[in-house]
C-alpha cells in the first residue's frame, strides 16, 4: 500500500531525515564520549555511515532489478526461504522468552486483582483493556491455579498471536521485507522479550489492534476483479455488473469502510490509542489503486468510514451503561477525564511516575524505549536501519510508505508528551512497533522493483525526457539494433497507457458490452541499458596497405 508523492510528502521526508540525523548525532556523540573522542568525530562518524547507507541502497537496488524482476518465476523459492526466516525468528523468540521467565520479577498489581481467592470480587476499572485484561487473567488462573508463570505465559501467548496477526497484515500491505524486519524486532528485541514477561494488558490490546488491522486491510483491499479467474456467478450479468460497480468506484466499497469505522470505534473505546487505527483507515481511502475511483468516491468514503466510527463509539458508550448501571453521560464523562490531556511534559516523567505507581506494570528505563539505557545498542540498530528510509525514498519516482508510519509517531509522541495516555498504558510499545516498521519500509523499498504498467509508465516518462532534450526528432535503429530497446519502451508506453484508459471509469464504459481483455505482463527488463562493446580480435595494417587512391586514366572520365 503506498500514496502518490506530493509536495506534503517531500515535507514529511525532510522532516524524517532531520529526526534520524539528529538521533544518529545522539548514538555517535554516545559512543565519542564513551571513547574520550571530540564531538567532531561523531559528526564524521555520522556522515561517512550516510554515504554507506547510499551505497547499499543503490547496490540492494540494482540487486532487485538483475534478481527479482521475474519473480513470479520464483516464487515457490522465495516463499520457501520466507518461511525458513520466520521459522527461525519464532524459534528465538520463543527460546528468549522461555529463558527470562524464571528470571522475571514475580509481583504485580494485576496478579493481586486478577487471583482466584475466596470473596475476592474484580474491581471495575473505566480503562476498558485494563478490565478485559483482568477479566482474562482471572480466568487463566481459575483454571491453571494462581501461579503467576501461567500468567507470564499467558502474556507470551498473547504476544506471540498478535506478532503473528501483524506479520501477515504488513507483509499484504507493506510487503514481505518491511513485515520480516519488524517480525524479527518483534521476536528477538530485548524490549519485545521484556515487554512479555511483565504482566500488562499492553499484550491484550496489542492483539486486538493486530487483529483489527488485519480486519482492515481485508475490508479495505481491493477487490480482484479484472484480469482475476472469473468464477460461475461472475459469468452472470450480474456478474459482470459488480465488476464495472469495482471498477467505478475503485475498490472502494461504502459499506466495508462503514465497517473498519466501527472496528475502529471499538479499539478506540477500549484505549484512546484505537485512534491510531481510524487514521490509518482514513489513509486506505486515500492510497494508490489499480482502478481510479469514481469522482467524489474517496470523500463519501471517508465520511462514511467517520459515521461508522461515531455510531460504533455511541454504541459502545451504550452497551457499556447498560451493563455497568450508570447512566450514558456518566460513561461518556469517565472515557473523556480518563484520557484529558495535560500539560506539556518530557515521557520520562511520566514513564518514571508510571513505575513508581504500578510496580512492574510498565517497562524498565527512564526514557523512550528505543533510547533507554538497558537497550543502547537495540536502540543503535533501529535507528541505524531506520536511516535506510532516508535514501530509499528516491527509489520510487511515483509512489511513497513513510508518511502515515510518520505521522502516526508523531502523533503518538505528542500526546505521550501532553499525558494524554493513561499510566498502564503510556503508549511506547506502538511507538516501538512504528519504529520497526519504518526500518522495514526503509529497507524494502530498497527492493522497488516496477513491473507492468508501473514499469511502463517509468519508462514513458525517461523516453519523453529524451525526445524533449533531441528535440523530438525520432530515433532510428542502427546496424547493431540499439534503437530496438527505446521502441520496444515507446510500444510498452502505449500498451501501459492503453492499459490505464480501460481501468478508467470511461474505460469501463467503452468494455461494459465487450469481452475483457486480459493483458500478458511483459517478461522483459525495462529500461535496458546500452552494452558498450569492445573488440577483443587485433587488427593488423601496414602503411602499404592503408591506401585507398586508385590510379586512373586520363581518358577515364565519366563527366558527361
Amino acid at each position: 500500500m503506498s500514496w502518490k508523492k506530493n509536495a506534503f510528502s517531500y515535507l514529511i521526508w525532510f522532516v524524517y531525515t532531520v529526526l534520524i540525523g539528529v538521533g544518529l548525532m545522539g548514538v555517535a556523540d554516545f559512543l565519542c564520549t564513551e571513547m574520550g573522542l571530540a564531538f567532531y568525530w561523531g559528526a564524521a562518524f555520522v556522515f561517512l555511515y550516510g554515504l554507506l547507507v547510499w551505497g547499499m541502497v543503490l547496490f540492494l537496488r540494482r540487486f532487485a532489478r538483475a534478481h527479482l524482476a521475474d519473480a513470479d518465476r520464483k516464487r515457490e523459492h522465495l516463499l520457501v526461504l520466507e518461511g525458513l526466516a520466520l521459522l527461525l525468528l519464532l524459534g528465538a523468540g520463543i527460546a528468549l522468552r522461555a529463558g527470562g521467565v524464571e528470571g522475571a520479577a514475580q509481583s504485580s498489581v494485576y496478579y493481586e486483582m486478577a487471583r482466584v481467592a475466596a470473596g475476592q470480587k474484580i474491581p471495575q476499572t473505566v480503562h476498558g483493556a485494563v478490565y478485559f485484561y483482568v477479566q482474562m487473567l482471572h480466568a487463566v488462573f481459575g483454571l491453571l491455579g494462581n501461579h503467576f508463570q501461567a500468567g507470564l505465559w499467558f502474556q507470551i501467548v498473547l504476544q506471540i498471536g498478535a506478532m503473528a496477526a501483524l506479520y501477515f497484515t504488513l507483509r499484504r500491505l507493506a510487503g514481505t521485507v518491511a513485515a520480516l524486519v519488524t517480525f524479527g524486532f518483534g521476536m528477538c528485541a530485548p524490549y519485545m522479550v521484556q515487554s512479555a514477561l511483565v504482566l500488562s494488558p499492553d499484550m491484550l490490546y496489542f492483539l486486538l489492534l493486530a487483529v483489527s488491522g488485519a480486519a482492515l486491510a481485508a475490508l479495505g483491499g481491493e477487490k480482484e476483479t479484472a484480469g482475476g479467474r472469473s468464477s460461475g456467478s461472475e459469468a452472470s450479468g450480474e456478474g459482470k455488473g459488480r465488476r464495472r460497480a469495482d471498477r467505478t468506484s475503485g475498490g472502494l466499497r461504502l459499506p466495508a469502510f462503514f465497517l473498519m469505522g466501527i472496528v475502529a470505534a471499538v479499539c478506540c473505546y477500549m484505549d484512546i490509542m484505537g485512534l491510531a487505527l481510524l487514521f490509518a483507515a482514513l489513509a486506505m481511502v486515500f492510497c494508490r489503486r489499480k482502478a481510479v475511483p469514481g469522482p467524489g468516491r474517496k470523500a463519501a468514503a471517508a465520511a462514511v468510514c467517520v459515521l461508522g466510527a461515531i455510531l460504533g463509539f455511541g454504541a459502545c458508550v451504550l452497551a457499556d451503561a447498560f451493563l455497568s448501571g450508570k447512566t450514558v453521560a456518566g460513561v461518556a464523562q469517565a472515557w473523556l477525564r480518563l484520557y484529558e490531556p495535560g500539560g506539556f511534559r518530557l515521557p520520562v516523567v511520566m514513564e518514571e511516575a508510571g513505575a513508581d505507581a504500578a510496580g512492574s506494570v510498565l517497562p524498565a528505563g527512564g526514557t523512550w524505549p528505543v533510547l533507554s539505557s538497558g537497550s543502547g545498542a537495540e536502540g543503535a540498530l533501529l535507528l541505524a536501519l531506520m536511516a535506510f528510509g532516508v535514501f530509499s525514498f528516491w527509489c520510487d519516482r511515483r509512489n511513497e510508505r513513510i508518511s502515515v508510519c510518520v505521522l502516526t509517531a508523531g502523533g503518538i509522541a505528542l500526546a505521550s508528551c501532553y499525558g494524554i495516555f493513561t499510566e498502564e498504558m503510556p503508549g511506547f510499545f506502538v511507538l516501538y512497533l512504528l519504529f520497526a516498521l519504518l526500518a522495514g519500509l526503509g529497507l524494502g523499498q530498497c527492493f522497488h522493483v516496477p513491473y507492468g504498467a508501473e514499469a511502463g509508465k517509468e519508462a514513458a516518462a525517461e523516453i519523453d525526457d529524451e525526445e524533449e532534450a533531441d528535440g523530438g526528432a525520432t530515433v532510428l535503429p542502427d546496424a547493431e539494433g540499439s534503437g530496438d530497446s527505446l521502441g520496444h519502451r515507446r510500444r510498452t508506453r502505449h500498451q501501459a497507457d492503453g492499459a490505464e484508459d480501460s481501468q478508467s471509469p470511461q474505460g469501463a464504459a467503452e468494455e461494459a458490452g465487450q469481452r475483457e481483455v486480459r493483458y500478458l505482463e511483459n517478461p522483459m527488463p525495462l529500461p535496458k541499458k546500452h552494452v558498450k562493446r569492445v573488440l577483443d580480435y587485433g587488427l593488423k595494417s601496414t602503411a602499404e596497405d592503408d591506401d585507398f587512391d586508385f590510379s586512373v586514366a586520363e581518358d577515364d572520365d565519366f563527366d558527361i
